[in-house]
């Protein structure tokens, strides 16, 4: 009886760590996710310096970011296992996320130079 119960048990743990959700992103949108979880990485960690509340509630901000994709943390987590599998693609992946993460800053560090001429000039 006990080997039977055992082998249940060892069973249905196998069959269980063989199950995906079935919630892998395609490529772009993963590479999108990654931009908007940065982004509110950022937003948490500079909010976090001058208020230390915030470090509690961070969750919320990823949370919000997983339902934009229809996702929760789970999901997020099979998607990094997923591409993760093949270093080369994951590195394609974060190479490209970088870029545009370095063209928002560039952005908002021209919007921020053109407030301040404004500022300067009225």
């Amino acid at each position: 009886m006990k080997k039977k119960i055992l082998t249940i048990i060892v069973l249905f743990f196998l069959f269980s760590c063989n199950q995906n959700s079935n919630n892998i992103l395609p490529k772009k949108e993963f590479i999108n996710l990654l931009i908007d979880i940065h982004i509110a990485d950022g937003y948490v960690v500079e909010k976090a310096l001058f208020d230390k509340d915030l470090e509690n509630d961070s969750t919320s901000y990823y949370n919000s970011v997983f339902k934009k994709y229809n996702i929760n943390r789970t999901d997020f987590d099979e998607n990094i296992n997923h591409y993760t599998k093949d270093f080369t693609e994951f590195e394609e992946i974060y190479n490209e996320v970088v870029v545009i993460l370095e063209d928002k800053i560039q952005i908002v560090d021209s919007l921020r130079r053109n407030d301040t001429t404004l500022i300067k000039n009225e």
